[in-house]
């Protein structure tokens, strides 16, 4: 027989609403897991696995989920399921039809591998509360995580990154923190090249490349990206303004 499906498209992928519902999905799976856990008493508890999530059944939805707007997407699943204490979170593919990370075609990295390699190098596994002054736009999505992160000479210091989220397609939207000035040191800026249905992905008006992920941390790259190289007007502190369709990566390590 047929099943009813509702088709992702632009409004729904940059739709605060359409984005929260995996927040509803979660819940019934949060309350099977307490109900195991009542059920095993004396065994150790059961993990939250959410496994093969995309955002499109049957393949993807051609034009969205292999685009930029997917990066969205999949950044702010990651935020919010974090935020919800999910232990691992997997997409329906490495590569394979329009959800894959990699072209199945060409095998070419999508804006959606870039994206999960950042997410893995700069949010840590620690989730805290989003110091801010008001609550902003729903538009403005915003994510703080804190991870050890080594120094040379075998120091460890602790690595804050921030994730911010703009869906709205036409406005720069702002958010004050509180609890005073934070310098962050590096910045990744991700864009669609040319707009948000776009199939490359831009890291500070860079278009992404291999070496993002396989020369990372070398000095080459990040003078290439601009990871950490600001003028004093370009260096955000308390407040942070967020271009329209883009997520922004800000990061600062403190001893």
């Amino acid at each position: 027989g047929r099943i009813a499906t509702k088709r992702a498209g632009e409004s729904t992928m940059l739709n605060a609403g359409a984005l929260n519902g995996v927040l509803r999905w979660n819940a019934r799976i949060k309350k099977s897991l307490e109900r195991a856990r009542e059920s095993r008493s004396g065994l150790a508890p059961p993990e939250n696995w959410i496994t093969e999530t995309a955002h499109a059944l049957y393949g993807g939805e051609e034009g969205l989920s292999d685009s930029f707007v997917s990066t969205l997407w999949w950044l702010d699943e990651l935020g919010l399921l974090a935020r919800e204490g999910v232990d691992k979170l997997f997409r329906q593919a490495l590569i394979g039809a329009r959800y894959g990370l990699l072209d199945q075609t060409t095998v070419e990295p999508r804006p959606d591998y870039f994206a999960s390699f950042l997410w893995k190098k700069l949010m840590g596994e620690e989730v805290l509360q989003l110091p801010i002054t008001e609550a902003p736009d729903r538009k403005l999505r915003g994510y703080l995580h804190r991870g050890a992160t080594k120094k040379r000479k075998g120091l460890v210091a602790k690595r804050f990154t921030v994730l911010l989220i703009n869906l709205d397609r036409n406005s720069p939207l702002s958010v004050s923190f509180t609890g005073g000035e934070t310098r962050w040191t590096e910045r990744y800026l991700l864009q669609g090249e040319g707009g948000f249905l776009s199939k490359n992905l831009t890291v500070n008006g860079v278009r992404a490349s291999d070496d993002l992920v396989f020369a990372w941390g070398k000095k080459a790259t990040r003078e290439k990206y601009r990871c950490d190289s600001f003028s004093p007007a370009e260096l955000p502190t308390e407040t942070i303004e967020v271009l329209p369709v883009s997520a922004l990566f800000l990061s600062a390590a403190i001893s």
